[in-house]
């Protein structure tokens, strides 16, 4: 599959991964957020997790996670609050990078946690090919 690199966004992924920094990513549907965390990704070694069913696929007890990195997809889709502390606890390691990719907003139960943590945000703007217009 052919991918377009979006020069911002690898950027950010990048500063990211250098500076051992969690990374949410937040746009609309078609905007190119999975694609581009799987092209940037696509030689390590990742454990994907996916909300989009309302809670997490799995949750494998964080000892037994071998990946450095664990991408959470769907983020937008979670209401259940297990899946979310999962995912507290998660960000609160430091022994791997966490990639969240999700719809539009800002998630209300992250909101307190994000805080203390200094995500790296990619966002809608980030996915432009030029800066946009001001009016």
């Amino acid at each position: 599959m052919t991918h377009i690199k979006v020069p911002a966004v690898q950027a950010k992924l990048r500063k990211a991964e250098q500076d051992f920094r969690h990374v949410i990513i937040l746009a609309s549907a078609g905007w190119g957020k999975t694609a581009a965390v799987t092209h940037y990704y696509r030689n390590r070694s990742v454990l994907w997790l996916s909300g989009s069913d309302g809670s997490l696929n799995q949750m494998p007890p964080q000892e037994k996670i071998r990946q450095g990195i664990v991408v959470i997809d769907n983020l937008s889709w979670l209401t259940d609050p297990d899946s979310e502390n999962y995912i507290l606890t998660l960000l609160k390691s430091v022994e791997r990078q966490v990639v969240l990719i999700g719809r539009g907003h800002f998630p209300g139960w992250l909101t307190h946690a994000a805080l203390d943590l200094n995500l790296m945000r990619i966002q809608e703007g980030d996915f432009l090919f030029t800066p946009p217009l001001m009016t």
